[in-house]
């Protein structure tokens, strides 16, 4: 007996301001949200008035009705940024991190696009980093946590 795996179907969305529901963003995003004080307050008061200001988006990479992966994203005349970037557990190893990443990057216009990635998460998000030409710039520690260090990509 051969085994296969079977690879769901995903289709990408950027959401609209009329659909979205920022506490479903939220609990998806639960896992990372530790990762840097004050997350759900940036996700209401910083994120969500600019999203529906247009000057960020979200992407969401969907299997059937489940999210498999968000992507929040900012653009403005002075910053093109990857706010959050996180692919949900029992989808990881399925090459959604990488599509998420390139559908980003093209919606961003694939210049002077910048991410942190938090020390917990670097190892796990690096190779769809390096896939997609991003270098590092610096590291630094207690950017967002005393004692932890955030790194700095850019493409």
């Amino acid at each position: 007996m051969i085994a296969t795996t079977v690879r769901p179907v995903i289709r990408y969305d950027y959401l609209s301001a009329m659909s979205v529901d920022f506490m479903f963003i939220a609990n998806h995003l639960s896992a990372v949200s530790h990762l840097y004080p004050g997350f759900k307050e940036w996700l209401y008061f910083k994120f969500k008035p600019e999203f529906l200001n247009g000057s960020r988006d979200i992407l969401v990479a969907y299997d059937g009705n489940n999210i498999a992966g968000l992507s929040l994203l900012k653009f403005s005349d002075f910053e093109h940024k990857i706010c959050t970037f996180y692919v949900m557990p029992a989808y990881r190893g399925l090459s959604i991190g990488h599509e998420l990443m390139n559908r980003s990057l093209s919606f961003l216009c694939k210049r002077n696009v910048s991410i942190s990635v938090s020390q917990e998460r670097e190892i796990e998000l690096y190779p769809v980093l390096k896939n997609s030409g991003f270098r590092l710039d610096r590291k630094v520690e207690g950017a967002y946590r005393s004692g932890v260090v955030e790194s700095f990509y850019s493409v």
